[in-house]
């Protein structure tokens, strides 16, 4: 067997979704491609993938079922809507066999932006952050992830957030691989609209989580912080702006949420 099985969630985007199977049959070695649609109605005319429906389950439920029926030692999780780098697989695997035994989780660097925006696109092309990050984008150590639980199946949007942090709890590690790249087309409107939603499904997650006073206090901080520090990197008054209002618009979407 393969070391690597290849699960994508999705929900009412067919085209991204035969997009997406035929990118990873065409740049990863895997041994099988598991599909979680939240469809209502799926398109279950792929061939060669194992298919479960989950009809408008959490994003946390669809991951943990794709997570579940995998069977691989590692598992590859890739949103419908993501491009890779054609190196982006073998650059991946290299960095997670070479890890510590406490790192469970790798995720690749993602630019935001590209060819739609290039103020988002320079900001997320200058990322350095070492830890954490989007499980769209992730290879992660299969067994150990579930001893641990694996996703919160009441989180939606914010389910990779969650596990980072209960990883951290038990002294475990979510790396990021900035060698390994992999690209989003994402227009400013929709770059805002993201940044709200995740506010909206932090303060969901905020309900079934341990750690609240933390996950704020790490909120406020990065609304502040993280924007200075990317303009400041990418000596661009606009990349600072940009990341400065995504990030109100989460703050301020979670805090009212929470609220109501």
């Amino acid at each position: 067997m393969l070391k690597s099985d290849v699960v994508i969630v999705t929900k009412d985007r067919p085209e991204l979704l035969r997009e997406a199977v035929a990118q990873v049959k065409k740049l990863i070695d895997f041994n099988c491609v598991i599909v979680v649609d939240s469809s209502e109605n799926p398109d279950r005319t792929l061939f060669d993938v194992k298919f479960l429906s989950t009809p408008n389950a959490t994003l946390g439920f669809a991951r943990q079922q794709g997570l579940k029926v995998a069977e691989s030692e590692y598992v590859i999780f890739l949103d419908d809507d993501i491009k890779l780098a054609e190196d982006w697989y073998p650059k991946m695997l290299e960095f997670i066999e070479g890890s510590d035994d406490d790192v469970l989780v790798v995720n690749s660097r993602i630019v935001f932006g590209y060819k739609s925006n290039p103020i988002i696109q320079k900001l997320h092309s200058k990322s350095n952050r070492d830890e954490g990050g989007s499980i769209g984008i992730s290879m992660l150590k299969r067994e150990q992830v579930l001893a641990l639980g694996g996703f919160n199946v009441h989180v939606h949007r914010g389910e990779d957030l969650e596990l980072y942090m209960r990883l951290r709890q038990h002294g475990k590690r979510w790396l990021c691989q900035r060698e390994a790249v992999a690209y989003h087309h994402c227009t400013f409107k929709r770059y805002i609209d993201r940044a709200i939603y995740d506010g909206f499904g932090y303060s969901i997650m905020w309900k079934s989580i341990d750690f609240r006073l933390r996950f704020v206090a790490e909120r406020f901080a990065s609304t502040w912080i993280m924007p200075v520090y990317y303009g400041m990197l990418c000596r661009d008054p606009k990349v600072f702006g940009v990341y400065f209002l995504a990030k109100i618009a989460m703050l301020f979407s979670f805090l009212w949420n929470v609220q109501n």
